[in-house]
């Protein structure tokens, strides 16, 4: 019987020691979280390709990889040498229009040359649109991500000729677990803190969630290890003070 006794309550103990290290375990592991999906990622800025709208040399570039600009910042300047012959060709074509309205002699031809000047200056127009577009500028405040070509290059339509960050609209991508994706929806609220500024707390909402899942990408670790299979989720930060820059590594809480 004293066996018995003492086989019996050490039984008990183990399994009651078992239990309350699973529950301990459990609830360490998730107070760590407090009710919370966490991730980190890179602070990424919308990006602007600005690009040459007409054929030319460059002559000037005003602005350097990591300089910040403001709306209308000149970036580049271009040779516009041809696009003034052009603008001249056209002014001249409005003058001899309106010389040949002034000297028509009937109504029909006066008709025809009036037809001509209001061609002419369509024309002209057009060319003073095209001489503008030699100083390529900024259509928004951020910061200048790359500057694909160089001076003594030729600029063809299309050719990028800077690539702008959009302070004013900052991203954040982080990757959540398929187990937690109900938990989470578009313009939930987030927290975002990064390194460089550890006191202060940045204010997010989610923006975008991928319709699709993928593997946890290798330079990312998640909070969630037992599968791998994620939601790439954008959150929108926002930085009115400009104190945030591209990237800078952050982490983001949301509730």
């Amino acid at each position: 019987m004293k066996k018995k006794l003492i086989v019996i309550p050490l039984a008990l103990l183990i399994i009651v020691g078992v239990g309350y290290g699973g529950w301990y375990y459990y609830a360490l592991n998730n107070a760590s979280t407090n009710g919370r999906i966490e991730g980190s990622g890179t602070i990424e800025a919308v990006e602007l390709n600005i690009g040459s709208q007409v054929a030319a040399g460059i002559l000037d570039l005003k602005v350097k990889e990591g300089d910040r600009v403001k709306k209308g910042d000149t970036l580049a300047v271009l040779d516009d040498r041809v696009l003034k012959n052009q603008v001249a060709a056209a002014q001249a074509g409005v003058d001899a229009a309106n010389a040949a309205v002034n000297d028509a002699d009937t109504d029909a031809k006066k008709k025809a040359a009036l037809a001509q000047v209001d061609q002419a200056k369509a024309s002209l127009s057009i060319a003073q649109i095209q001489q503008g577009y030699s100083v390529i500028t900024s259509p928004v405040d951020g910061t200048v991500m790359s500057i694909p070509l160089s001076v003594g290059e030729m600029a063809n339509p299309g050719s990028i000729l800077a690539v702008i960050g959009k302070s004013s609209e900052l991203n954040l991508t982080i990757y959540v677990d398929e187990k937690e994706l109900g938990k989470i929806k578009v313009g939930q609220k987030s927290k975002v803190k990064v390194d460089a500024y550890p006191d202060k707390e940045f204010a997010g909402k989610i923006s975008e969630i991928a319709s699709e899942a993928e593997f946890t990408p290798q330079n990312v670790q998640t909070k969630e290890q037992r599968s791998n299979l994620v939601f790439g989720v954008t959150i929108r930060v926002d930085d009115p003070k400009g104190l945030l820059k591209p990237g800078m590594p952050a982490d983001a809480a949301l509730e």
